[in-house]
Protein backbone atom coordinates (compact mmCIF):
# COMPACT_ATOMS: atom_id res chain seq x y z
CA UNK A 1 0.00 0.00 0.00
CA UNK A 2 1.38 3.50 -0.93
CA UNK A 3 1.95 5.86 1.86
CA UNK A 4 -0.57 8.16 0.28
CA UNK A 5 -3.06 5.71 0.59
CA UNK A 6 -2.66 5.49 4.96
CA UNK A 7 -3.88 8.35 7.02
CA UNK A 8 -1.45 9.90 9.66
CA UNK A 9 -3.23 8.30 12.22
CA UNK A 10 -3.13 5.06 10.93
CA UNK A 11 -6.03 4.00 8.74
CA UNK A 12 -6.92 3.53 5.61
CA UNK A 13 -7.68 6.73 3.40
CA UNK A 14 -9.07 5.24 0.35
CA UNK A 15 -10.52 1.51 0.99
CA UNK A 16 -11.30 1.48 -2.65
CA UNK A 17 -8.24 1.79 -4.63
CA UNK A 18 -6.65 -0.44 -2.39
CA UNK A 19 -9.10 -3.26 -2.40
CA UNK A 20 -9.43 -2.55 -6.21
CA UNK A 21 -5.84 -3.27 -6.32
CA UNK A 22 -6.00 -6.42 -4.49
CA UNK A 23 -8.44 -7.46 -6.77
CA UNK A 24 -6.74 -7.27 -9.79
CA UNK A 25 -3.40 -8.76 -8.34
CA UNK A 26 -2.87 -9.64 -4.82
CA UNK A 27 -0.68 -8.67 -1.86
CA UNK A 28 3.05 -8.66 -1.21
CA UNK A 29 3.16 -11.31 1.73
CA UNK A 30 4.13 -8.30 4.19
CA UNK A 31 0.69 -6.64 4.23
CA UNK A 32 -1.62 -9.64 4.28
CA UNK A 33 -1.69 -9.93 8.06
CA UNK A 34 -3.46 -6.23 7.92
CA UNK A 35 -4.93 -6.92 5.01
CA UNK A 36 -6.98 -9.72 5.62
CA UNK A 37 -8.44 -8.05 8.64
CA UNK A 38 -9.96 -5.17 6.75
CA UNK A 39 -11.27 -7.36 3.75
CA UNK A 40 -13.00 -10.24 6.33
CA UNK A 41 -14.09 -7.58 8.52
CA UNK A 42 -12.45 -8.23 11.08
CA UNK A 43 -10.95 -4.67 11.20
CA UNK A 44 -13.02 -1.36 9.98
CA UNK A 45 -11.02 0.13 6.66
CA UNK A 46 -11.26 3.64 8.94
CA UNK A 47 -9.69 2.16 11.96
CA UNK A 48 -6.85 4.20 13.79
CA UNK A 49 -3.76 2.94 14.95
CA UNK A 50 -5.09 3.48 18.82
CA UNK A 51 -8.16 1.08 17.83
CA UNK A 52 -6.17 -1.33 16.12
CA UNK A 53 -4.29 -1.64 19.02
CA UNK A 54 -7.68 -2.04 21.18
CA UNK A 55 -8.97 -4.50 18.55
CA UNK A 56 -5.79 -6.31 18.65
CA UNK A 57 -6.04 -7.20 22.64
CA UNK A 58 -9.80 -8.15 21.82
CA UNK A 59 -8.65 -10.50 19.14
CA UNK A 60 -6.02 -11.86 21.70
CA UNK A 61 -8.54 -12.22 24.41
CA UNK A 62 -11.10 -13.66 22.61
CA UNK A 63 -8.58 -16.81 21.65
CA UNK A 64 -7.46 -17.21 24.72
CA UNK A 65 -11.07 -17.47 26.12
CA UNK A 66 -11.79 -20.05 23.13
CA UNK A 67 -8.77 -21.83 23.73
CA UNK A 68 -9.90 -22.05 27.80
CA UNK A 69 -12.71 -24.14 26.72
CA UNK A 70 -10.72 -26.90 25.75
CA UNK A 71 -7.44 -26.79 27.31
CA UNK A 72 -7.88 -28.37 30.56
CA UNK A 73 -10.11 -31.39 29.17
CA UNK A 74 -6.96 -32.16 26.57
CA UNK A 75 -4.29 -31.93 29.31
CA UNK A 76 -6.12 -35.10 30.99
CA UNK A 77 -6.67 -36.76 27.35
CA UNK A 78 -10.21 -36.39 27.71
CA UNK A 79 -11.77 -34.40 25.01
CA UNK A 80 -14.35 -36.96 24.26
CA UNK A 81 -15.66 -35.25 27.64
CA UNK A 82 -15.57 -31.91 26.98
CA UNK A 83 -19.22 -29.93 26.66
CA UNK A 84 -18.42 -26.95 24.72
CA UNK A 85 -19.43 -26.50 21.13
CA UNK A 86 -18.64 -29.54 19.13
CA UNK A 87 -15.57 -30.50 20.67
CA UNK A 88 -16.79 -33.48 21.89
CA UNK A 89 -17.74 -34.78 18.24
CA UNK A 90 -14.90 -33.13 16.32
CA UNK A 91 -11.49 -33.85 18.43
CA UNK A 92 -10.54 -37.74 17.36
CA UNK A 93 -11.06 -36.74 13.55
CA UNK A 94 -9.24 -33.21 14.20
CA UNK A 95 -5.88 -35.06 15.59
CA UNK A 96 -6.12 -37.79 12.72
CA UNK A 97 -6.20 -35.16 10.09
CA UNK A 98 -3.71 -32.12 11.43
CA UNK A 99 -0.91 -34.59 10.56
CA UNK A 100 -1.97 -34.79 7.42
CA UNK A 101 -1.57 -31.25 6.36
CA UNK A 102 1.17 -30.01 3.87
CA UNK A 103 3.97 -31.77 5.74
CA UNK A 104 6.76 -30.19 3.31
CA UNK A 105 5.33 -27.00 5.21
CA UNK A 106 5.15 -28.22 8.72
CA UNK A 107 7.89 -30.79 9.05
CA UNK A 108 7.60 -31.01 12.65
CA UNK A 109 4.73 -32.12 15.01
CA UNK A 110 5.39 -28.64 17.10
CA UNK A 111 4.72 -26.76 13.93
CA UNK A 112 1.06 -28.38 13.15
CA UNK A 113 -0.06 -27.42 16.68
CA UNK A 114 -0.81 -24.10 15.97
CA UNK A 115 -3.02 -25.41 12.96
CA UNK A 116 -4.77 -27.80 15.91
CA UNK A 117 -5.36 -25.24 18.53
CA UNK A 118 -7.30 -23.15 16.00
CA UNK A 119 -9.76 -25.67 15.12
CA UNK A 120 -10.45 -27.07 18.50
CA UNK A 121 -10.84 -23.03 19.19
CA UNK A 122 -13.32 -23.13 16.51
CA UNK A 123 -15.10 -25.90 17.02
CA UNK A 124 -15.62 -25.07 21.03
CA UNK A 125 -17.40 -21.34 20.64
CA UNK A 126 -20.07 -22.97 18.11
CA UNK A 127 -21.56 -26.15 17.26
CA UNK A 128 -21.91 -24.96 13.45
CA UNK A 129 -20.39 -25.83 11.40
CA UNK A 130 -18.32 -27.95 13.31
CA UNK A 131 -15.31 -29.60 11.84
CA UNK A 132 -15.07 -31.19 7.92
CA UNK A 133 -12.34 -32.79 6.35
CA UNK A 134 -10.39 -30.05 4.58
CA UNK A 135 -10.77 -27.43 7.02
CA UNK A 136 -7.33 -28.08 8.65
CA UNK A 137 -5.77 -27.12 4.64
CA UNK A 138 -7.94 -23.54 5.19
CA UNK A 139 -6.36 -23.55 8.57
CA UNK A 140 -2.91 -24.02 7.30
CA UNK A 141 -3.14 -21.20 4.76
CA UNK A 142 -4.22 -18.92 6.70
CA UNK A 143 -1.94 -19.29 9.69
CA UNK A 144 0.73 -18.69 6.92
CA UNK A 145 -0.56 -15.83 5.98
CA UNK A 146 -1.10 -14.11 8.57
CA UNK A 147 2.32 -15.24 9.47
CA UNK A 148 1.88 -17.19 12.34
CA UNK A 149 0.16 -15.49 14.49
CA UNK A 150 -2.45 -17.93 16.01
CA UNK A 151 -5.28 -14.83 17.58
CA UNK A 152 -5.39 -12.80 14.52
CA UNK A 153 -5.39 -16.41 12.37
CA UNK A 154 -8.21 -17.73 14.50
CA UNK A 155 -10.42 -14.41 13.89
CA UNK A 156 -9.56 -14.63 10.09
CA UNK A 157 -10.24 -18.73 9.80
CA UNK A 158 -13.68 -18.15 11.85
CA UNK A 159 -14.25 -15.20 9.27
CA UNK A 160 -13.65 -17.52 6.35
CA UNK A 161 -15.76 -20.01 8.12
CA UNK A 162 -18.96 -17.75 8.21
CA UNK A 163 -18.64 -16.39 4.55
CA UNK A 164 -18.31 -20.08 3.17
CA UNK A 165 -21.14 -21.28 5.36
CA UNK A 166 -23.00 -22.67 2.27
CA UNK A 167 -20.47 -25.58 1.81
CA UNK A 168 -21.02 -26.87 5.38
CA UNK A 169 -24.96 -27.62 4.73
CA UNK A 170 -26.12 -31.03 5.05
CA UNK A 171 -24.97 -33.50 2.26
CA UNK A 172 -22.94 -30.71 0.78
CA UNK A 173 -26.37 -29.05 -0.73
CA UNK A 174 -24.49 -26.01 -1.37
CA UNK A 175 -22.16 -26.67 -2.94
CA UNK A 176 -23.99 -28.25 -5.29
CA UNK A 177 -26.04 -25.51 -5.39
CA UNK A 178 -22.79 -23.32 -6.71
CA UNK A 179 -22.14 -26.29 -9.50
CA UNK A 180 -25.31 -25.50 -10.67
CA UNK A 181 -24.57 -21.49 -10.79
CA UNK A 182 -21.29 -22.05 -12.37
CA UNK A 183 -22.36 -24.01 -14.44
CA UNK A 184 -25.32 -22.20 -15.72
CA UNK A 185 -23.13 -18.89 -16.47
CA UNK A 186 -20.31 -20.65 -18.40
CA UNK A 187 -22.80 -21.98 -20.58
CA UNK A 188 -23.19 -18.28 -21.42
CA UNK A 189 -19.60 -17.39 -22.24
CA UNK A 190 -18.47 -20.51 -23.05
CA UNK A 191 -20.48 -23.43 -24.53
CA UNK A 192 -18.37 -25.85 -25.68
CA UNK A 193 -16.55 -26.63 -22.10
CA UNK A 194 -19.78 -26.40 -20.68
CA UNK A 195 -20.97 -28.75 -23.31
CA UNK A 196 -17.90 -31.37 -22.32
CA UNK A 197 -18.08 -31.54 -19.12
CA UNK A 198 -21.97 -32.25 -19.62
CA UNK A 199 -20.59 -35.41 -22.26
CA UNK A 200 -18.06 -36.55 -20.10
CA UNK A 201 -20.76 -37.44 -17.79
CA UNK A 202 -20.03 -35.24 -14.83
CA UNK A 203 -23.21 -33.12 -14.50
CA UNK A 204 -26.49 -34.27 -13.08
CA UNK A 205 -30.20 -33.11 -14.26
CA UNK A 206 -29.99 -30.66 -11.10
CA UNK A 207 -26.44 -29.42 -12.05
CA UNK A 208 -24.16 -31.52 -9.53
CA UNK A 209 -20.68 -31.56 -10.73
CA UNK A 210 -18.16 -33.86 -9.00
CA UNK A 211 -14.98 -32.88 -10.33
CA UNK A 212 -16.03 -28.90 -9.15
CA UNK A 213 -16.58 -30.68 -5.46
CA UNK A 214 -12.90 -30.30 -4.27
CA UNK A 215 -12.30 -26.61 -6.15
CA UNK A 216 -15.40 -25.04 -4.47
CA UNK A 217 -15.36 -26.49 -1.18
CA UNK A 218 -11.22 -25.94 -0.80
CA UNK A 219 -11.45 -22.52 -2.77
CA UNK A 220 -8.79 -23.81 -5.13
CA UNK A 221 -6.17 -24.75 -2.53
CA UNK A 222 -5.27 -28.06 -3.83
CA UNK A 223 -5.32 -27.04 -7.55
CA UNK A 224 -3.17 -23.19 -7.65
CA UNK A 225 0.34 -24.07 -6.03
CA UNK A 226 1.89 -22.71 -3.33
CA UNK A 227 0.69 -21.24 -0.34
CA UNK A 228 1.89 -17.80 -1.61
CA UNK A 229 -0.58 -18.16 -4.85
CA UNK A 230 -3.33 -19.88 -2.91
CA UNK A 231 -3.47 -16.74 -0.35
CA UNK A 232 -3.09 -14.46 -3.38
CA UNK A 233 -6.01 -15.81 -4.95
CA UNK A 234 -8.28 -15.75 -1.76
CA UNK A 235 -7.66 -12.22 -1.36
CA UNK A 236 -8.94 -11.16 -4.86
CA UNK A 237 -11.82 -12.97 -4.27
CA UNK A 238 -12.21 -11.04 -0.83
CA UNK A 239 -11.73 -8.42 -2.47
CA UNK A 240 -14.19 -8.47 -5.25
CA UNK A 241 -17.31 -9.95 -3.39
CA UNK A 242 -17.76 -7.42 -0.84
CA UNK A 243 -20.42 -4.55 -1.44
CA UNK A 244 -19.00 -2.10 0.63
CA UNK A 245 -15.72 -1.63 -1.74
CA UNK A 246 -17.30 0.35 -4.20
CA UNK A 247 -16.32 -1.92 -6.87
CA UNK A 248 -18.84 -4.08 -9.13
CA UNK A 249 -19.44 -6.48 -6.77
CA UNK A 250 -19.30 -10.50 -7.09
CA UNK A 251 -20.62 -11.55 -4.54
CA UNK A 252 -19.88 -15.49 -5.57
CA UNK A 253 -16.64 -13.81 -6.84
CA UNK A 254 -14.95 -17.88 -6.47
CA UNK A 255 -17.41 -18.99 -8.52
CA UNK A 256 -15.61 -17.47 -11.31
CA UNK A 257 -12.22 -18.12 -10.03
CA UNK A 258 -12.94 -21.70 -10.42
CA UNK A 259 -14.67 -21.17 -13.76
CA UNK A 260 -10.96 -19.63 -14.74
CA UNK A 261 -9.41 -22.76 -13.55
CA UNK A 262 -11.63 -24.33 -16.06
CA UNK A 263 -10.46 -22.51 -18.35
CA UNK A 264 -7.31 -22.73 -18.07
CA UNK A 265 -7.41 -26.97 -18.33
CA UNK A 266 -10.24 -26.07 -21.18
CA UNK A 267 -8.05 -28.11 -24.25
CA UNK A 268 -7.68 -30.99 -21.46
CA UNK A 269 -11.60 -31.01 -20.56
CA UNK A 270 -12.95 -30.78 -23.95
CA UNK A 271 -10.25 -33.94 -25.25
CA UNK A 272 -11.03 -36.07 -22.18
CA UNK A 273 -12.29 -39.60 -23.36
CA UNK A 274 -12.44 -41.13 -19.65
CA UNK A 275 -15.59 -39.62 -18.60
CA UNK A 276 -16.51 -38.52 -14.92
CA UNK A 277 -12.98 -40.49 -13.96
CA UNK A 278 -10.69 -38.41 -16.57
CA UNK A 279 -12.26 -35.05 -15.65
CA UNK A 280 -11.74 -35.70 -11.69
CA UNK A 281 -7.98 -36.92 -12.60
CA UNK A 282 -7.89 -33.38 -14.78
CA UNK A 283 -8.63 -31.52 -11.67
CA UNK A 284 -6.82 -33.38 -9.40
CA UNK A 285 -3.66 -32.80 -11.84
CA UNK A 286 -3.47 -29.83 -12.10
CA UNK A 287 -1.41 -28.43 -9.60
CA UNK A 288 1.48 -26.43 -10.58
CA UNK A 289 0.76 -25.98 -14.49
CA UNK A 290 -0.32 -22.17 -14.21
CA UNK A 291 0.24 -19.63 -11.64
CA UNK A 292 -1.85 -17.61 -9.91
CA UNK A 293 -0.97 -14.51 -12.55
CA UNK A 294 -2.53 -16.68 -14.95
CA UNK A 295 -5.65 -17.65 -12.89
CA UNK A 296 -6.43 -13.95 -12.02
CA UNK A 297 -5.93 -12.45 -15.47
CA UNK A 298 -8.24 -15.28 -16.93
CA UNK A 299 -10.32 -14.59 -13.82
CA UNK A 300 -10.49 -11.03 -15.30
CA UNK A 301 -11.84 -11.87 -18.78
CA UNK A 302 -14.54 -14.07 -17.90
CA UNK A 303 -15.65 -11.23 -14.96
CA UNK A 304 -15.57 -9.17 -18.30
CA UNK A 305 -17.58 -11.43 -20.16
CA UNK A 306 -20.43 -12.07 -17.65
CA UNK A 307 -20.46 -8.32 -16.52
CA UNK A 308 -21.68 -7.69 -20.98
CA UNK A 309 -24.42 -10.21 -20.35
CA UNK A 310 -25.47 -8.81 -17.13
CA UNK A 311 -25.97 -5.63 -19.07
CA UNK A 312 -26.75 -6.70 -22.47
CA UNK A 313 -29.75 -7.46 -24.13
CA UNK A 314 -29.96 -11.06 -23.56
CA UNK A 315 -33.44 -12.46 -22.82
CA UNK A 316 -32.69 -14.94 -19.37
CA UNK A 317 -29.37 -13.04 -17.73
CA UNK A 318 -30.33 -14.96 -14.48
CA UNK A 319 -27.46 -17.35 -14.53
CA UNK A 320 -25.16 -14.05 -14.39
CA UNK A 321 -27.20 -12.19 -11.72
CA UNK A 322 -27.07 -15.83 -9.32
CA UNK A 323 -23.35 -15.12 -9.97
CA UNK A 324 -23.39 -11.66 -8.96
CA UNK A 325 -25.73 -10.64 -6.39
CA UNK A 326 -27.32 -14.20 -5.13
CA UNK A 327 -26.24 -15.66 -1.86
CA UNK A 328 -27.20 -18.63 -3.26
CA UNK A 329 -29.63 -19.51 -0.24
CA UNK A 330 -31.46 -22.81 -0.09
CA UNK A 331 -34.62 -22.64 -1.58
CA UNK A 332 -36.98 -25.19 -1.36
CA UNK A 333 -37.08 -25.89 -5.09
CA UNK A 334 -33.17 -25.42 -5.61
CA UNK A 335 -31.44 -27.44 -2.76
CA UNK A 336 -29.29 -30.82 -3.92
CA UNK A 337 -29.42 -33.39 -1.03
CA UNK A 338 -27.83 -36.22 -2.66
Amino acid sequence: VDEGLVAGDGSIVDPGQVTLRIAVSGLEGDLRPRMWLHLLDCVPWKASEWRLERLRAERVAAYEEAQSLWRDYDEKGVLAQCPHGSIAAYARIIDVDVPRTDREVWVSTDSLAPIRRILLSSCAVSTVPGYYQGMNDIAAVVLDGMGGDEADAFAVFCAVLARTAINYEEAQAGIWRQSAALLAALALVDRPLHDALLSGGAVSKDGACVPLFQPIFLLLKREVGDYAAVQRVWEAWWASSDPSRGLEVVINYHLVLVMAFLELLRSEIRHNKAGVAGLVQIVNEARGTFTADDLLARARVIHLALSKERHGTRRDASPVRAIFTSRLVRVSSGAHDA
